[in-house]
């Protein structure tokens, strides 16, 4: 109890030369104005599919979000190898610019896409990125173009009261990271930055139409735009890992005819808060519990096709959940 869905935009990066489409999963669509580089994860399998009319590149392990969340119809053409993604040049949305793809070890291609795009704030990304600078062995390995890594430099995009223009490097520093395999103290950094600029982060005067926009103010934009361009698909993952009282993994499946209860209704939230404020409970203590709960409650599904139950009056084809 208490886990729901996160917005997971799926960003297209068009290979050059190529027909192949790039599925790059992220939470953060404000900084694709800072893009700079894809990440694959080397030692993952990934597949060529086509998705209505076009032929994505995602994480072998990923089909079934695609299936359950967007279209049933797909048809897997062949595997692709990591070495046919690294060192390519793509192009994506917002931005003009052109960007490469650089083997990462902390991704994994079975999360999100299986594929994600980098903006150099993030610390994880901008001390990996580093890390390869630095290894002419690596760039050799993986047939990098030396000039393309050694010119790649964080684009600043978010304003930051209390911090500097490289946001990656000062949280880093903040947090005492030396290199890319401190990564603990990585983690910590990236989760503070994280929260310093939803709550603070100012959209500076390159960002296009978000210029001057707060940072959440920018992703509803940029979600809503990006989607109604084609250049995004929005999928959702759990914010952990869920199981059913049969032991079966929970997943997230979008169905096209389903009733919800309205819960992130504010105004709604608003009268159960004030009913639960003039409510006696023992113990006081399960107050703050009530409380969180109405916060995070969004939609919840109240229908289901099988099983006992009420039948849904005005849809009789569905039955009332029995915790709604």
């Amino acid at each position: 109890e208490g886990f729901t869905t996160q917005d997971f935009m799926w960003i297209k990066f068009k290979m050059k030369n190529s027909d192949l489409i790039v599925m790059a999963g992220t939470t953060r669509p404000d900084a694709l104005y800072g893009q700079t580089n894809l990440w694959i994860d080397p030692k993952g399998d990934y597949v060529v599919v086509k998705v209505k009319s076009e032929k994505w590149v995602v994480g072998k392990k990923v089909l079934d979000k695609i299936k359950n969340q967007y279209e049933e119809k797909i048809e897997i053409i062949r595997n692709i190898k990591p070495e046919e993604l690294i060192g390519k040049i793509y192009q994506g949305p917002l931005v003009e610019r052109e960007i490469t793809a650089l083997p990462a070890w902390f991704i994994d291609s079975s999360v999100g896409s299986g594929i994600v795009y980098s903006a150099l704030e993030d610390p994880v990304d901008l001390y990996e990125l580093k890390k390869i600078q630095s290894d002419i062995k690596l760039i050799e390995q993986y047939k990098l173009d030396k000039k393309i890594v050694a010119k790649l430099k964080p684009i600043y995009i978010i304003s930051v009261s209390g911090m500097g223009e490289n946001l990656g490097e000062d949280i880093g520093r903040e947090f005492g990271v030396k290199s890319s395999e401190d990564t603990e103290a990585l983690e910590k950094a990236k989760s503070e930055l994280n929260k310093r600029v939803f709550r603070k982060g100012v959209m500076r005067a390159n960002c296009g139409k978000c210029a001057g926009m707060n940072v959440p103010e920018c992703q509803v934009y940029l979600k809503k735009t990006l989607a109604e361009k084609n250049d995004a698909i929005m999928f959702y993952e759990l914010e952990g890992k869920i199981v059913c009282r049969c032991l079966t993994p929970c997943v997230v499946k979008v169905a096209d005819d389903q009733w919800f209860l309205k819960y992130n209704d504010p105004e709604w939230k608003k009268l159960a808060h004030k009913a639960l404020d003039n409510m006696k409970l023992y113990p006081e203590l399960a107050r703050q519990q009530f409380n969180y709960v109405i916060d995070w409650l969004r939609e919840w599904a109240c229908t289901h096709h099988h099983g006992l139950g009420t039948r849904l009056p005005w849809d009789e084809k569905w039955v009332i959940e029995s915790l709604s």
